[in-house]
């Protein structure tokens, strides 16, 4: 990464990143794809479509179907990949490899940096031939939900 790159705010290297892999995939940058891309770069987590398609309105008009149509895009080109967190889709940007955590409880999801778990992807790639990771999830209870009482 050049100084220059370096040097732009985390949320505009990501959007850039999204619109140069949509563009590279010969799809063109719409406002209403530009809107969503840019309330996935700015979240500090994973958002439900409502939420993007509500934080994307603040902007102007945007029909919700606009918004699941521009993430059903994004999902097929890995541009964005999906927890299911408390029975509802989430959506988060794929721009970095990472981990994440899921409470069974609360629902909480905590991104773990890249690295955090060594290589468990080259590990999974090594030992299951052709099988290619787009994502390690590891489900149970965080440290703030109380342990299941037994009756």
């Amino acid at each position: 990464m050049s100084s220059r790159e370096s040097s732009r705010p985390v949320h505009v290297r990501r959007h850039s990143w999204a619109l140069t892999r949509m563009r590279g995939a010969g799809h063109r940058n719409t406002r209403p794809r530009a809107l969503v891309l840019g309330v996935l770069a700015r979240a500090d987590g994973h958002l439900t479509a409502e939420a993007v398609h509500q934080r994307a309105t603040a902007s102007g008009s945007l029909n919700p179907s606009t918004v699941y149509r521009a993430l059903a895009l994004f999902e097929r080109l890995q541009i964005v990949h999906t927890l299911v967190i408390g029975g509802r889709v989430t959506y988060g940007l794929a721009d970095h490899p990472h981990a994440h955590t899921v409470c069974d409880t609360c629902a909480r999801v905590t991104a773990l940096p890249e690295g955090e778990l060594g290589d468990l992807a080259g590990l999974v790639r090594r030992n299951l031939v052709g099988f290619v990771p787009a994502g390690i999830i590891i489900r149970g209870r965080c440290a703030t939900c109380p342990p299941p009482r037994h009756a």
